[in-house]
């Protein structure tokens, strides 16, 4: 996206806009935590909006678009309306990754080729107190079982978790014209080993030896890393172009069997 913006407008534009995803990522772990008061509440929802004003006064349409989508979810949630529910938090959370990935658009010089429906929708079913599309009944805030997690895993991760550790799904996005996607699922792996316990990974690591791997790795790992610790660690292994962590309902109903999802088991 080209936008009318001398280098040191745009600089200033991406220096307020990286304050601002900062604040929105400390209040959102706050809401998450259950531990947000008033101050919290204000501080994200000036966020966006500082965000939404600021985009559009430099003519970044989707910037402008998403922002306003998460600052009418925020607006609701100070006003008592809807509460941080793990459907909201969800929604919440993949507006600022999705955030993210626009500001790093800007700052390659390239077109963001982010699509915006599903994500604009789902904050929209956040807003209006809507169940998630697609999700099925159950679990914290109506949401349903994530996408590709078994009953094995959701074991796992309910064994592991504690007070000092989160189970996190982590998706990537992989480049579509990436020439080594094995090398990359690995070297994405080997990072997050770092940071954490891996219960499970789509492809497995055999898949991965094998070259079966796809644009999409999926992580599942207890962690007590930042996620800004884990979503950095990931978009320094090239061809990485996308970074979705969402942290997995242990009270969930238990999914069906997913046979292409390997538990991770000692040693591996």
């Amino acid at each position: 996206m080209v936008l009318n913006l001398s280098e040191e407008e745009l600089q200033l534009f991406l220096e307020e806009t990286e304050e601002q995803i900062q604040t929105l990522e400390s209040g959102f772990l706050q809401l998450e935590k259950g531990g947000a008061d008033a101050g919290v509440m204000g501080a994200v929802f000036r966020a966006a909006h500082t965000v939404k004003g600021s985009s559009a006064a430099v003519g970044h349409q989707q910037m402008t678009a998403l922002t306003h989508a998460m600052e009418n979810v925020l607006d609701r949630m100070r006003k008592g309306e809807i509460g941080p529910s793990r459907q909201v938090m969800d929604a919440l959370f993949r507006g600022l990754d999705a955030l993210r990935l626009l500001k790093a658009a800007l700052v390659d010089g390239r077109d963001s080729a982010l699509d915006l429906t599903v994500i604009l929708d789902e904050l929209r079913r956040a807003a209006a107190g809507e169940p998630a599309s697609g999700a099925a009944a159950g679990g914290a805030g109506g949401a349903g079982a994530l996408p590709g997690l078994s009953a094995e895993i959701l074991k796992r991760l309910q064994a592991g978790a504690g007070e000092d550790l989160v189970p996190l799904q982590v998706d990537v996005a992989l480049a579509a014209d990436s020439i080594m996607p094995s090398v990359r699922a690995y070297q994405i792996y080997l990072a997050l080993s770092e940071h954490g316990e891996i219960v499970a990974s789509q492809p497995t690591l055999d898949e991965i030896e094998a070259e079966k791997v796809g644009a999409r790795p999926t992580l599942y790992l207890l962690t007590n890393a930042p996620r800004e610790t884990l979503r950095s660690t990931i978009a320094a292994v090239t061809d990485v172009v996308g970074v979705e962590i969402r942290r997995v309902d242990l009270k969930q109903p238990a999914p069906a069997a997913q046979p292409n999802l390997a538990v991770v088991g000692p040693g591996q």
